[in-house]
């Protein structure tokens, strides 16, 4: 809050259910691989959006006009129209970065590229930790149907 000053909160997707379990086994529906989000050690987030509507939906353009046709990710039109707010989402994810827990952190490959070229010049200048940096650089993956959320991936206690 301090660095994005009148930013509204980013919307969480899913965690576990109340059980502990993946989401939707308890309705015979889920949402997710079988265990992937156990006990809440993978958890998805939406994207931070230049609107301040930090909700989960696509982020590919406005009106969605960077989707591809079976919309599952965004096209190369995204790359310089999309809705992430670049610096917010980068700060974020450098920050979960620093702590040894964190993973990976999955993303729409289109945008990922944007969030690997943005940390790089970030570190330099020296507004996100190295640490963060190299998480960015090496364990963001570049995932299909993450287009309308990142997927921060947990080391199990």
């Amino acid at each position: 809050r301090a660095t994005f000053p009148n930013t509204g909160p980013v919307a969480f997707a899913d965690l576990c259910q109340y059980d502990g379990v993946t989401p939707g086994y308890d309705i015979g529906k889920p949402r997710h691989c079988h265990t992937c989000h156990d006990q809440g050690g993978n958890i998805d987030i939406a994207y931070f959006q230049k609107d301040g509507d930090h909700e989960l939906r696509p982020v590919c353009g406005p009106g969605n006009k960077h989707l591809n046709a079976i919309k599952k990710e965004c096209v190369n039109g995204a790359l310089n129209d999309h809705l992430v707010d670049l610096d917010q989402q980068v700060v974020f994810m450098a920050a979960l970065f620093d702590s040894p827990r964190t993973r990976a952190i999955g993303v729409d490959p289109v945008i990922g590229k944007l969030l690997k070229e943005r940390a790089a010049e970030m570190v330099e200048a020296g507004i996100i930790t190295a640490a963060g940096n190299k998480g960015i650089q090496q364990k963001l993956g570049l995932w299909a149907t993450h287009h309308d959320h990142i997927h921060v991936s947990l080391k199990w206690w």
